[in-house]
């Protein structure tokens, strides 16, 4: 534990401290907007990947974070460098030898294995639900309408309009809930469309519709094949560690 006398450090002892393996909590490290317990500081390397922090264990937990804060969060993760975006693994990277999960640089989630969550049932017990996937990167709403002699206008909601590419080509499905001849749609604009019963009929029911359309900006998308660029990356987000070790420990009580 560094003493009041020598908590003072310059920037170079300082670094020099921190990338060596020697780190102290508690002292107050203070930058321009912040101020750090422990900060870690990576130099350059050629032979092994430079890295601020880390932590390793045979058996046990290699880091622990804990916060008792209500306006702070626990663990942040930020990539300061700009340009591309286009990378799985840019800002997070969790793997093991069997996969992969990562956040990219544009907050795209990825991950090699099955994106699952946890439900509570009403008798308590905790049951996994799945993620549908898709070979398009689509976005769908749902919503309901009443024929009224046979036809009924839909407007799509401005909010889904305006994140989902309607202007193109989209895909609609509909449920009537009650006796009548099929369904179908017409007048299919970006805003919205027209039900109507077949063989010109007139019934007065209610019906529920599920539409599906391309993510703006994103409408050429289709099971783009990631094969190498995926491999690239996980074997880039696995860091080459020195051969010999971490280095040793300087001594714990250094002179200012």
């Amino acid at each position: 534990m560094l003493t009041a006398r020598n908590r003072i450090l310059s920037k170079s002892m300082l670094l020099c401290l921190l990338t060596s393996g020697f780190a102290s909590a508690g002292t107050g490290i203070s930058g321009q907007t912040t101020s750090a317990g422990v900060w870690g500081d990576a130099g350059d390397a050629t032979s092994y990947t430079p890295i601020g922090v880390i932590g390793t264990a045979d058996d046990g937990g290699a880091g622990f974070f804990s916060n008792n804060s209500k306006n702070y969060y626990t663990l942040g993760i930020y990539n300061a460098s700009g340009g591309s975006t286009h990378n799985f693994f840019k800002t997070l990277v969790a793997s093991t030898p069997d996969g992969a999960c990562g956040i990219g640089g544009a907050g795209d989630l990825t991950c090699t294995g099955q994106v699952k969550s946890i439900v509570t049932t009403a008798s308590a017990r905790q049951v996994e639900t799945y993620s549908v996937q898709s070979s398009e990167n689509w976005l769908e709403d749902y919503g309901s309408g009443t024929l009224q002699r046979g036809r009924a206008v839909v407007h799509l909601d401005a909010a889904f309009v305006d994140m989902a590419n309607t202007g193109i080509e989209y895909h609609v499905f509909l449920t009537p809930k009650g006796d009548a001849q099929s369904l179908y749609i017409t007048n299919e604009t970006a805003d919205g469309f027209e039900v109507r019963e077949s063989a010109q009929g007139s019934a007065n029911i209610g019906f529920d519709y599920r539409i599906v359309a391309k993510r703006r900006g994103l409408e050429l998308q289709r099971m783009v094949d990631v094969t190498e660029r995926l491999k690239t990356e996980i074997e880039a987000a696995r860091p080459k560690l020195r051969s010999d070790g971490p280095p040793p420990l300087p001594n714990s009580n250094p002179a200012p």
